[in-house]
């Protein structure tokens, strides 16, 4: 899959390694039949959308987890365990009315293999939650959020696996995160630069997948963000290495689910498909 190779080479860039071009052997293998399993489950009707308030959302959450741990990541500082139970001002119920509800991020870190540079945390994220379901739509009934955003969980999962496996560990440490609120209005990204989860370690840098768009050739990006820091120049570096280009944003406007990163750090960049 060239959507998470992508995100290899910003890492790679952004580690940075005393070699950024390894030797094949040392290099992140990606498998895309392990993207597509992550994205069919999480998007099953079982899951009946992933409304952040859901059993399927939990469920959702769990399943990040024991990836997490089966890679052998270790837990962040959270309150409880792989989960940082973010609080989040969501509008619900009949009549609505705004409470504060509580679901999880799911966090997991690589530590980095630089005793130093390890302190230093590069975040590579993608919103958990989808919008479930309509109960007064006519047949079928869930939004089962395979694109927004099980493909780009999918692939922050396939890049944990493939940078836990690699021979050569990037000196900086990386956070895996799945963020729950998104489509609430961007709130487990609000929560987490709020409270963040690396100790006396510093977020140096923030990679969000949002919707990666998997329907045709991987040929561009855009790396919203980009321009309010030096990733827009890491996104083109790693880009050109693999034949990807790096085009302008259309919508400037628009908003990502990691905006509240970027207005906590200015390094960060939300990738998406044009």
């Amino acid at each position: 899959m060239r959507v998470p190779m992508l995100l290899a080479g910003l890492s790679l860039v952004l580690a940075p390694m005393a070699a950024h071009a390894q030797a094949a052997p040392n290099e992140p293998a990606f498998s895309a039949s392990e993207v597509r399993k992550h994205v069919e489950f999480l998007a099953d009707d079982a899951l009946g959308g992933r409304y952040t308030l859901s059993k399927g959302y939990l469920t959702a959450a769990v399943y990040v987890a024991e990836h997490f741990a089966a890679l052998g990541l270790v837990q962040a500082r959270t309150d409880a365990g792989w989960f940082q139970i973010a609080k989040l001002p969501i509008t619900a119920g009949d009549p609505p009315r705004q409470r504060i509800y509580k679901a999880p991020n799911v966090i997991g870190v690589l530590p980095g293999s630089d005793p130093v540079l390890r302190n230093e945390y590069v975040v590579l994220s993608a919103h958990l939650d989808h919008v479930g379901t309509d109960p007064l739509r006519a047949g079928d009934k869930i939004y089962n959020g395979a694109m927004d955003n099980a493909s780009g969980v999918a692939t922050m999962l396939e890049t944990a696996r493939a940078f836990a496996g690699s021979r050569q560990r990037p000196k900086r440490s990386i956070l895996f995160v799945a963020l729950a609120g998104e489509e609430s209005g961007l709130l487990g990204s609000n929560y987490l630069a709020r409270n963040p989860v690396v100790g006396k370690g510093r977020v140096v840098a923030d990679i969000n997948l949002d919707m990666p768009i998997l329907l045709y050739d991987f040929q561009d990006v855009i790396a919203f963000g980009g321009e309010h820091s030096t990733l827009g120049e890491v996104t083109a570096r790693a880009g050109a290495s693999m034949g990807v280009s790096v085009s302008p944003i259309r919508c400037p406007r628009r908003i990502s689910s990691n905006a509240p990163t970027i207005t906590a750090s200015s390094r960060s960049v939300c990738r998406r498909s044009s």
